[in-house]
């Protein structure tokens, strides 16, 4: 358990919150009871921060792609050279992060937006290519 869930924890306790005897069957964390609902201090707080974080950083990331792609119209090819780096980036992230992803569920999401990435990065390359008229046979 780390750091992070333990100062939840605390934080649950000193509002009032009761420790229950029971533990959470997805992670083993203790349950806890405050104004009538039982949850995990990890699964259902702690890891719904992270996944909003989450968001908050694609988000972000889109934003980026967004701010990026109206600040260099004019050179297409700089724009897909940018777009790329942001992309690989967020995929790099997203790889770092399955090592610590708890529960095959967290494991799956990031494989397919890992995978979603992948198929934007293919895209990306083909319309550069047309772009720079070098399509490609087979394709």
């Amino acid at each position: 358990m780390n750091d992070e869930v333990i100062q939840i924890m605390s934080k649950l306790l000193l509002k009032g919150a009761k420790m229950l005897g029971k533990s959470c069957t997805k992670c083993g964390t203790p349950l806890f009871e405050y104004k009538g609902q039982t949850f995990c201090p990890k699964c259902d707080i702690y890891d719904k921060q992270r996944e909003q974080e989450s968001q908050q950083e694609n988000k972000e990331s889109v934003a980026t792609i967004i701010r990026v792609g109206k600040e260099k119209k004019a050179n297409l090819k700089e724009l897909y050279i940018d777009i790329e780096k942001e992309i690989l980036n967020n995929l790099r992230k997203i790889i770092e992060n399955i090592s610590l992803a708890e529960g095959i569920q967290n494991v799956k999401e990031k494989l397919l937006i890992s995978n979603m990435l992948i198929n934007l990065l293919l895209k990306l390359k083909k319309a550069g290519d047309l772009q720079n008229g070098r399509a490609r046979s087979g394709s």
